[in-house]
């Protein structure tokens, strides 16, 4: 390849269906590594074992420099770890890449790029003060072992640099979207899901501070004071963890309309996107909210918690609410259902301001800093 400078060593194991947010991220890089100029060689270590059928990587069949290093141990385990290792030492690469918090084993000279996306957990109520302590610890000796560490927006940055106490330099890039919510689906398949009426979708995980009962209680509020049409529907998209709450099977809200859809793939995403009425995101905490550039790719209405984060990264192109009250988040759901003003508004700004957010771009920067780093070195 042409200028090719960098062999790249990524952790994939992040590209699975247990981890929808990472393993999207994970996924998009290395198809964006896959075909820049400044990368000669990309590997990409995954667990055979962890379940997927969301996520695909770029393969050697499409690209000859691009290979994908299978493991065959429990996931996270030692014996995983152990088998890194090994291919780890074989392929000796320029660079290795870690996009959640785990380190990967160490190769020869090679550097280490770790991507800390935010401190969430820290901040959650309920979490025991072992438990924090332990997190934290795990985290610092992370991102010490790493030669470059990222984050994905200004505000995760002081979250990190607060509850890590981490004095490095920090380096911010942004979260991407996929090209493919750009363009609206030719056909869709949302009838055969169930859904055949005007909606409201959220994409979102299960976990607690994602807030899905949050937006069930608002959502029936807004449904049954008359505040949306009785001909609508509240569609939930996302990766279900079974240990936690499933809000949306709560007997109370047995006689209303909500579909969820577990673990849709882009094309699915894609026709969720484009056809819905209004996107809301519950979530009260986070370090970038990719659903929401992916929303606003498709040209839909955002409405989103008031977070420091989500302020900073998106300004007036979305609407913003106290989503810890049911009744607040029902209000504006039926003034966004409504207002066409506002509506028409938000829609013309949408693509644009998502469109400033392109994972070439990502993959680009991520580049720079090797490249950066090694010259530094």
């Amino acid at each position: 390849m042409k200028n090719a400078s960098i062999h790249l060593c990524v952790d994939g194991r992040y590209a699975i269906n247990h981890y929808p947010g990472i393993g999207r991220i994970t996924a998009m890089l290395c198809h964006e590594w896959a075909t820049h100029p400044q990368i000669r060689r990309l590997d990409i270590i995954v667990n055979s074992q962890s379940a997927n059928d969301v996520f695909h990587l770029p393969t050697h069949s499409a690209y000859a420099h691009v290979h994908i290093h299978p493991l065959h141990a429990r996931p996270f385990g030692l014996m995983e770890w152990w088998q890194m290792r090994g291919i780890m030492r074989h392929l000796a690469p320029d660079w290795i890449y870690a996009p959640y918090l785990l380190m990967p084993p160490r190769s020869r000279d090679a550097k280490r790029l770790l991507t800390v996306h935010d401190a969430i957990p820290l901040e959650l109520p309920g979490i025991s003060r072992l438990r924090r302590a332990i997190l934290r610890q795990f985290v610092r000796s992370s991102m010490a072992r790493a030669d470059v560490v990222t984050t994905v927006s200004a505000y995760a940055a002081a979250q990190i640099r607060h509850h890590y106490a981490y004095q490095g330099v920090l380096n911010i890039i942004p979260n991407g979207v996929s090209d493919v919510f750009f363009h609206q689906p030719v056909a869709h398949s949302l009838p055969a899901l169930g859904i055949t009426k005007p909606y409201v979708l959220c994409v979102s995980s299960n976990q607690p501070h994602k807030n899905i009962a949050g937006l069930l209680h608002a959502w029936a509020t807004a449904y049954r004071l008359g505040y949306i049409p009785r001909e609508s529907q509240l569609v939930i998209a996302g990766h279900v963890h079974h240990h936690r709450a499933l809000p949306w099977f709560d007997a109370s809200y047995a006689d209303l309309p909500i579909i969820h859809l577990a673990n849709p793939d882009d094309v699915v995403l894609n026709q969720l996107y484009h056809h819905a009425h209004l996107f809301v995101f519950p979530s009260l905490a986070e370090g970038f909210g990719l659903p929401i550039v992916e929303a606003m790719a498709a040209g839909n209405v955002v409405l989103c918690h008031d977070y420091p984060a989500l302020r900073q990264l998106h300004g007036d192109h979305a609407q913003y609410t106290d989503m810890r009250h049911a009744t607040h988040v029902a209000l504006d759901i039926g003034r966004l259902w409504h207002d066409q003003h506002t509506r028409a508004r938000l829609m013309q700004m949408a693509r644009t301001h998502a469109r400033t957010f392109r994972w070439a771009a990502v993959a680009s920067a991520y580049i720079q800093y090797m490249q950066t780093a090694h010259t530094s070195a």
